[in-house]
């Protein structure tokens, strides 16, 4: 009946009652927690509770003073799609994208709780979202019953679609998503075991240190190695090509990382 708690590095634990409203058969489908940039804490509930789709949790940075504390719950009233949330995740603008059984819902403001509830359109919108992860280049990787897509940062483009006919996948049911900034690498969890994916999608690196471009040489129109790769960019790096005599010949606008 205490349905948070949270551990310090000091060892010290503190539980939370939440107003004493929530109870463990509130909590029996609860999968997701995750924690926004302002310290508000996320997680979904029984879709047959009374506290039903998400609820949120700020204790205003006093562990020790429930007096502060804010919490609520967010429901199919409230603008969501489906009270039985899948799976959720903050993206690299800090909105709070939401995984439910009839799509995906957006917070584009998680700090103003009353805030508004989208539904973006896309080509997903009606489809069971069962997991959801973001990449360093705010593209979001959805897992579904029909196979793993890749959205841009709004959910308004379709980049790509990855079925067991068209990849790999060991099943087009995926069960959880993971991706690893550092390597590129998005691990894909289904019932018939887990496949993972190497992407360009790089976390950018704080400061410039080393930069690998290659194949080195490069050839043009040679027939194979067609495409260049260029590792170890800083955030919004603009990358300019020029000829042997200097002139500019293209300029790259680039989110950093690896292209």
């Amino acid at each position: 009946d205490e349905p948070l708690s949270v551990l310090t590095p000091e060892d010290s634990w503190f539980h939370f009652l939440l107003d004493g409203k929530l109870r463990q058969r509130d909590l029996l489908a609860s999968r997701s927690l995750i924690i926004d940039p302002y310290s508000t804490k996320w997680f979904n509930t029984d879709p047959l509770s009374e506290y039903s789709g998400v609820v949120y949790f700020n204790e205003n940075g006093t562990l020790d003073d429930p007096s502060d504390d804010i919490w609520g719950n967010l429901n199919k009233s409230d603008g969501l799609n489906s009270e039985i949330v899948n799976d959720m995740a903050i993206d690299n603008r800090g909105e709070l994208f939401i995984a439910t059984t009839a799509g995906i819902n957006v917070i584009p403001n998680p700090s103003e709780f009353g805030s508004r509830i989208n539904n973006p359109i896309s080509v997903i919108r009606e489809q069971n979202a069962t997991a959801i992860v973001v990449d360093p280049l705010n593209r979001k990787w959805i897992g579904t019953g029909n196979g793993l897509f890749l959205m841009s940062s709004d959910l308004t483009n379709l980049i790509a679609n990855y079925t067991v006919k068209n990849s790999p996948l060991p099943s087009d049911i995926i069960t959880s998503l993971a991706f690893d900034e550092s390597s590129g690498k998005i691990y894909i969890g289904t019932g018939f075991g887990i496949a993972s994916l190497t992407t360009p999608a790089v976390k950018p690196k704080a400061e410039f240190e080393e930069i690998f471009v290659y194949p080195n040489p490069f050839f043009i129109n040679s027939g194979t190695n067609s495409n260049v790769t260029i590792d170890g960019l800083v955030k919004d790096t603009e990358i300019k090509i020029l000829s042997i005599t200097g002139k500019l010949i293209r300029t790259i606008i680039t989110p950093g990382g690896r292209i």
